[in-house]
Protein backbone atom coordinates (compact mmCIF):
# COMPACT_ATOMS: atom_id res chain seq x y z
CA UNK A 1 0.00 0.00 0.00
CA UNK A 2 0.86 3.61 -0.87
CA UNK A 3 1.51 5.53 2.17
CA UNK A 4 -0.16 8.37 0.59
CA UNK A 5 -3.59 6.19 0.43
CA UNK A 6 -4.64 3.45 -1.35
CA UNK A 7 -3.53 2.19 -5.24
CA UNK A 8 -5.55 2.37 -8.27
CA UNK A 9 -6.07 -1.20 -8.08
CA UNK A 10 -6.52 -1.37 -4.20
CA UNK A 11 -9.57 0.85 -5.00
CA UNK A 12 -10.92 -0.87 -7.66
CA UNK A 13 -10.51 -4.03 -5.74
CA UNK A 14 -12.65 -3.05 -3.23
CA UNK A 15 -15.07 -1.98 -5.39
CA UNK A 16 -15.52 -4.81 -7.17
CA UNK A 17 -15.85 -6.92 -3.75
CA UNK A 18 -18.06 -4.54 -2.21
CA UNK A 19 -20.23 -4.89 -5.10
CA UNK A 20 -20.38 -8.64 -4.74
CA UNK A 21 -21.29 -8.38 -1.23
CA UNK A 22 -23.99 -5.74 -2.46
CA UNK A 23 -25.48 -7.94 -4.90
CA UNK A 24 -25.45 -11.32 -2.59
CA UNK A 25 -27.70 -8.73 -0.65
CA UNK A 26 -30.08 -8.22 -2.72
CA UNK A 27 -30.18 -12.06 -4.00
CA UNK A 28 -30.92 -12.60 0.08
CA UNK A 29 -33.35 -10.25 0.64
CA UNK A 30 -34.90 -10.81 -2.38
CA UNK A 31 -35.61 -14.64 -1.88
CA UNK A 32 -36.72 -13.61 2.07
CA UNK A 33 -39.54 -11.50 0.49
CA UNK A 34 -40.72 -14.42 -1.79
CA UNK A 35 -40.36 -16.81 0.22
CA UNK A 36 -42.73 -14.74 2.72
CA UNK A 37 -45.05 -14.18 0.23
CA UNK A 38 -45.04 -17.76 -0.82
CA UNK A 39 -45.69 -18.42 2.87
CA UNK A 40 -48.52 -16.37 2.80
CA UNK A 41 -50.22 -18.02 -0.15
CA UNK A 42 -49.63 -21.40 1.84
CA UNK A 43 -51.24 -20.53 5.08
CA UNK A 44 -54.10 -19.18 3.07
CA UNK A 45 -54.74 -22.62 1.71
CA UNK A 46 -54.56 -24.24 5.14
CA UNK A 47 -56.98 -21.46 6.06
CA UNK A 48 -59.08 -22.43 3.30
CA UNK A 49 -59.09 -26.01 3.59
CA UNK A 50 -60.23 -25.60 7.79
CA UNK A 51 -63.00 -22.75 6.31
CA UNK A 52 -64.29 -25.92 4.10
CA UNK A 53 -64.33 -28.26 6.63
CA UNK A 54 -66.40 -26.08 8.82
CA UNK A 55 -68.76 -24.87 5.98
CA UNK A 56 -69.27 -28.64 5.15
CA UNK A 57 -70.35 -29.24 8.76
CA UNK A 58 -73.21 -27.01 8.81
CA UNK A 59 -73.96 -27.04 4.80
CA UNK A 60 -73.64 -31.16 3.74
CA UNK A 61 -77.11 -31.18 2.36
CA UNK A 62 -76.33 -27.98 -0.09
CA UNK A 63 -73.46 -29.30 -1.65
CA UNK A 64 -74.16 -32.45 -3.83
CA UNK A 65 -71.88 -34.79 -4.72
CA UNK A 66 -70.39 -34.47 -7.97
CA UNK A 67 -69.04 -38.30 -8.81
CA UNK A 68 -67.87 -39.02 -5.57
CA UNK A 69 -66.42 -35.26 -4.38
CA UNK A 70 -67.92 -31.89 -3.64
CA UNK A 71 -66.80 -28.35 -4.45
CA UNK A 72 -67.07 -25.56 -2.52
CA UNK A 73 -65.62 -22.09 -3.93
CA UNK A 74 -63.97 -19.53 -2.35
CA UNK A 75 -66.88 -16.70 -3.15
CA UNK A 76 -69.13 -18.82 -1.43
CA UNK A 77 -67.24 -18.98 2.13
CA UNK A 78 -66.78 -15.30 1.96
CA UNK A 79 -69.96 -14.49 1.04
CA UNK A 80 -71.45 -16.82 4.59
CA UNK A 81 -68.65 -15.56 6.60
CA UNK A 82 -66.53 -18.66 6.97
CA UNK A 83 -63.23 -16.56 5.48
CA UNK A 84 -61.79 -13.28 5.03
CA UNK A 85 -60.87 -11.94 1.97
CA UNK A 86 -57.08 -12.82 1.56
CA UNK A 87 -55.03 -9.81 0.43
CA UNK A 88 -52.41 -10.77 -2.51
CA UNK A 89 -49.25 -10.27 -1.72
CA UNK A 90 -47.97 -9.71 -4.84
CA UNK A 91 -50.82 -7.08 -5.70
CA UNK A 92 -52.85 -9.27 -7.66
CA UNK A 93 -56.51 -10.62 -6.88
CA UNK A 94 -57.79 -13.98 -5.70
CA UNK A 95 -60.82 -14.75 -7.87
CA UNK A 96 -62.03 -18.28 -8.72
CA UNK A 97 -60.38 -20.09 -6.09
CA UNK A 98 -62.38 -23.28 -4.21
CA UNK A 99 -62.03 -26.36 -2.67
CA UNK A 100 -62.24 -30.05 -4.10
CA UNK A 101 -63.41 -32.51 -1.23
CA UNK A 102 -62.69 -36.18 -1.94
CA UNK A 103 -63.90 -39.19 -0.20
CA UNK A 104 -61.04 -41.02 2.01
CA UNK A 105 -59.98 -44.61 1.13
CA UNK A 106 -62.81 -45.46 3.85
CA UNK A 107 -66.10 -44.16 1.11
CA UNK A 108 -68.53 -45.39 3.83
CA UNK A 109 -67.49 -42.64 6.12
CA UNK A 110 -68.22 -39.05 5.24
CA UNK A 111 -65.65 -37.97 8.14
CA UNK A 112 -63.07 -39.26 6.24
CA UNK A 113 -62.40 -36.76 3.61
CA UNK A 114 -59.55 -35.65 1.43
CA UNK A 115 -59.87 -31.36 0.82
CA UNK A 116 -57.49 -29.94 -1.98
CA UNK A 117 -57.45 -26.52 -2.34
CA UNK A 118 -56.95 -24.86 -5.55
CA UNK A 119 -56.08 -20.93 -5.31
CA UNK A 120 -55.96 -19.03 -8.30
CA UNK A 121 -54.55 -14.78 -7.83
CA UNK A 122 -53.62 -12.43 -11.18
CA UNK A 123 -52.52 -9.40 -11.35
CA UNK A 124 -54.42 -6.74 -14.01
CA UNK A 125 -52.56 -8.28 -17.10
CA UNK A 126 -54.08 -11.79 -16.40
CA UNK A 127 -50.54 -12.96 -15.19
CA UNK A 128 -50.70 -15.63 -11.93
CA UNK A 129 -49.05 -13.95 -9.21
CA UNK A 130 -49.88 -17.91 -7.14
CA UNK A 131 -51.65 -20.79 -8.37
CA UNK A 132 -51.82 -24.00 -6.37
CA UNK A 133 -50.09 -27.39 -7.74
CA UNK A 134 -53.14 -29.25 -8.09
CA UNK A 135 -55.78 -26.65 -10.18
CA UNK A 136 -54.95 -27.78 -13.23
CA UNK A 137 -56.34 -31.26 -12.55
CA UNK A 138 -59.85 -29.70 -11.11
CA UNK A 139 -60.73 -27.13 -13.47
CA UNK A 140 -61.64 -27.75 -16.76
CA UNK A 141 -59.37 -25.73 -18.82
CA UNK A 142 -60.65 -22.13 -20.59
CA UNK A 143 -59.40 -23.43 -23.86
CA UNK A 144 -62.15 -25.89 -23.90
CA UNK A 145 -64.72 -23.45 -23.99
CA UNK A 146 -65.83 -21.18 -26.59
CA UNK A 147 -67.21 -17.84 -25.05
CA UNK A 148 -68.59 -14.01 -25.80
CA UNK A 149 -67.94 -11.02 -24.33
CA UNK A 150 -71.25 -9.47 -23.12
CA UNK A 151 -70.74 -6.43 -21.00
CA UNK A 152 -66.91 -7.74 -19.54
CA UNK A 153 -68.67 -11.05 -18.64
CA UNK A 154 -68.33 -14.42 -20.48
CA UNK A 155 -70.82 -16.32 -21.89
CA UNK A 156 -69.72 -19.69 -22.64
CA UNK A 157 -71.50 -21.18 -25.89
CA UNK A 158 -69.57 -24.15 -26.88
CA UNK A 159 -67.43 -26.68 -25.54
CA UNK A 160 -65.06 -29.29 -27.25
CA UNK A 161 -65.86 -32.61 -25.64
CA UNK A 162 -62.47 -34.23 -25.85
CA UNK A 163 -61.79 -32.10 -22.17
CA UNK A 164 -63.89 -34.87 -20.84
CA UNK A 165 -66.52 -35.95 -19.19
CA UNK A 166 -67.01 -34.12 -15.50
CA UNK A 167 -67.16 -30.92 -16.48
CA UNK A 168 -65.83 -28.13 -13.85
CA UNK A 169 -66.62 -24.45 -15.12
CA UNK A 170 -64.28 -21.93 -13.77
CA UNK A 171 -65.55 -18.77 -12.67
CA UNK A 172 -63.76 -16.59 -14.94
CA UNK A 173 -62.66 -17.56 -18.39
CA UNK A 174 -59.49 -15.43 -19.24
CA UNK A 175 -60.32 -12.92 -16.50
CA UNK A 176 -63.73 -12.52 -17.41
CA UNK A 177 -66.23 -13.83 -14.96
CA UNK A 178 -68.76 -16.54 -16.40
CA UNK A 179 -72.41 -15.36 -16.57
CA UNK A 180 -73.96 -16.79 -18.93
CA UNK A 181 -74.42 -20.76 -20.43
CA UNK A 182 -75.94 -19.78 -23.68
CA UNK A 183 -78.45 -21.99 -26.06
CA UNK A 184 -76.94 -25.46 -26.51
CA UNK A 185 -73.25 -25.03 -24.85
CA UNK A 186 -72.68 -28.09 -23.88
CA UNK A 187 -75.45 -30.03 -25.64
CA UNK A 188 -74.63 -34.17 -26.80
CA UNK A 189 -71.23 -33.74 -25.11
CA UNK A 190 -70.98 -36.86 -23.37
CA UNK A 191 -70.95 -35.21 -19.95
CA UNK A 192 -71.64 -37.15 -16.81
CA UNK A 193 -70.87 -34.53 -14.16
CA UNK A 194 -71.19 -30.88 -13.93
CA UNK A 195 -69.94 -28.28 -11.51
CA UNK A 196 -71.37 -24.62 -12.48
CA UNK A 197 -69.79 -21.90 -10.76
CA UNK A 198 -71.39 -18.96 -8.28
CA UNK A 199 -71.92 -16.30 -10.80
CA UNK A 200 -73.76 -17.61 -13.52
CA UNK A 201 -77.40 -16.46 -13.78
CA UNK A 202 -78.63 -17.96 -16.57
CA UNK A 203 -78.32 -21.86 -18.15
CA UNK A 204 -79.73 -21.10 -21.73
CA UNK A 205 -81.72 -23.28 -24.11
CA UNK A 206 -80.96 -26.89 -24.25
CA UNK A 207 -77.46 -25.76 -22.48
CA UNK A 208 -76.93 -29.32 -21.41
CA UNK A 209 -79.76 -31.40 -23.53
CA UNK A 210 -78.86 -35.20 -24.31
CA UNK A 211 -75.86 -35.55 -22.11
CA UNK A 212 -75.55 -38.56 -19.85
CA UNK A 213 -75.32 -36.17 -16.70
CA UNK A 214 -75.91 -38.01 -13.32
CA UNK A 215 -74.70 -35.35 -11.34
CA UNK A 216 -74.96 -31.19 -11.45
CA UNK A 217 -74.28 -28.48 -8.83
CA UNK A 218 -76.43 -25.69 -9.92
CA UNK A 219 -74.92 -22.42 -7.65
CA UNK A 220 -77.16 -20.21 -5.86
CA UNK A 221 -76.47 -17.64 -8.04
CA UNK A 222 -78.83 -18.78 -10.88
CA UNK A 223 -82.48 -17.20 -11.27
CA UNK A 224 -83.37 -19.02 -14.49
CA UNK A 225 -83.23 -22.09 -15.94
CA UNK A 226 -84.62 -22.20 -19.74
CA UNK A 227 -86.34 -24.21 -22.03
CA UNK A 228 -84.35 -28.00 -22.29
CA UNK A 229 -81.99 -27.09 -20.62
CA UNK A 230 -81.17 -30.48 -18.81
CA UNK A 231 -83.64 -32.53 -21.35
CA UNK A 232 -82.57 -36.01 -21.85
CA UNK A 233 -80.10 -36.71 -19.29
CA UNK A 234 -79.77 -39.33 -16.32
CA UNK A 235 -80.27 -36.99 -13.23
CA UNK A 236 -81.85 -39.14 -10.26
CA UNK A 237 -82.27 -35.86 -7.62
CA UNK A 238 -81.45 -31.94 -7.79
CA UNK A 239 -80.93 -29.50 -5.47
CA UNK A 240 -82.41 -26.42 -7.10
CA UNK A 241 -81.24 -22.94 -4.87
CA UNK A 242 -83.42 -20.75 -3.86
CA UNK A 243 -82.41 -18.14 -5.80
CA UNK A 244 -84.41 -19.53 -9.23
CA UNK A 245 -87.60 -17.90 -9.98
CA UNK A 246 -88.23 -19.49 -13.47
CA UNK A 247 -88.09 -23.16 -14.54
CA UNK A 248 -88.97 -23.00 -18.15
CA UNK A 249 -90.59 -25.67 -20.45
CA UNK A 250 -88.99 -29.09 -20.64
CA UNK A 251 -86.18 -27.89 -18.55
CA UNK A 252 -85.61 -31.26 -16.54
CA UNK A 253 -87.75 -33.74 -19.15
CA UNK A 254 -86.89 -37.33 -19.54
CA UNK A 255 -84.23 -37.52 -16.75
CA UNK A 256 -84.68 -40.16 -13.70
CA UNK A 257 -86.12 -37.72 -11.02
CA UNK A 258 -87.82 -39.15 -7.97
CA UNK A 259 -87.80 -36.54 -5.40
CA UNK A 260 -87.73 -32.74 -6.42
CA UNK A 261 -87.73 -29.72 -3.61
CA UNK A 262 -88.87 -27.03 -5.83
CA UNK A 263 -87.56 -23.95 -3.29
CA UNK A 264 -90.26 -21.22 -2.23
CA UNK A 265 -88.91 -18.29 -4.67
CA UNK A 266 -90.05 -20.02 -8.01
CA UNK A 267 -92.95 -17.92 -9.48
CA UNK A 268 -93.20 -19.91 -12.40
CA UNK A 269 -92.72 -23.43 -13.59
CA UNK A 270 -93.42 -23.84 -17.90
CA UNK A 271 -94.67 -26.43 -19.81
CA UNK A 272 -93.43 -30.38 -19.44
CA UNK A 273 -90.61 -29.13 -16.98
CA UNK A 274 -90.33 -32.36 -14.78
CA UNK A 275 -92.17 -34.49 -17.31
CA UNK A 276 -91.19 -38.37 -18.35
CA UNK A 277 -89.63 -38.49 -14.50
CA UNK A 278 -90.55 -41.06 -11.74
CA UNK A 279 -92.01 -38.04 -9.63
CA UNK A 280 -93.64 -39.67 -7.04
CA UNK A 281 -94.97 -36.39 -5.17
CA UNK A 282 -94.12 -32.72 -5.69
CA UNK A 283 -94.53 -29.63 -3.28
CA UNK A 284 -95.85 -26.24 -5.59
CA UNK A 285 -94.39 -23.67 -2.99
CA UNK A 286 -96.71 -20.90 -2.42
CA UNK A 287 -94.42 -18.26 -4.23
CA UNK A 288 -95.61 -20.11 -7.61
CA UNK A 289 -97.92 -17.78 -9.52
CA UNK A 290 -98.17 -19.73 -12.99
CA UNK A 291 -98.02 -23.47 -13.23
CA UNK A 292 -98.62 -25.85 -16.15
CA UNK A 293 -100.86 -28.77 -15.64
CA UNK A 294 -98.68 -31.14 -17.56
CA UNK A 295 -95.39 -29.72 -15.98
CA UNK A 296 -95.49 -33.32 -13.81
CA UNK A 297 -96.27 -36.69 -14.78
CA UNK A 298 -99.80 -37.49 -14.25
CA UNK A 299 -99.00 -40.26 -11.42
CA UNK A 300 -97.51 -37.36 -9.70
CA UNK A 301 -98.57 -36.47 -6.24
CA UNK A 302 -99.07 -32.80 -5.91
CA UNK A 303 -99.12 -30.86 -3.23
CA UNK A 304 -100.09 -27.45 -4.11
CA UNK A 305 -99.10 -24.75 -1.94
CA UNK A 306 -99.38 -21.94 -3.93
CA UNK A 307 -102.84 -19.37 -4.38
CA UNK A 308 -103.25 -20.84 -7.72
CA UNK A 309 -103.99 -23.83 -9.95
CA UNK A 310 -102.14 -25.21 -12.90
CA UNK A 311 -103.46 -24.28 -16.34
Amino acid sequence: MNKDGFTLVELLGVIVILAILSGLAVLSYSSIIATGKKGIYLDFEKNLDSATRNYLMDNMDEIPLVGHNRYVFYDELITNNYIDKLTDPNGGVCDGSFVEIKRGSDVSNNLNLDYKSCLICKDTNNNYTYKSDGCDSIYTKDECFTYTINNNQAVITDYDASCGKDLIIPLKINDYKVTTISANAFKASQIENVVIPDGVTTIGYEAFRSNLITKVVIPKTVTTIEENAFLGNNLASIKIPNSVTVINSGAFFDNKLTRVEIPNGVITIGESAFRNNPLISVVIPSSVISWKCNAFPTDTVIDNQSSTQCN
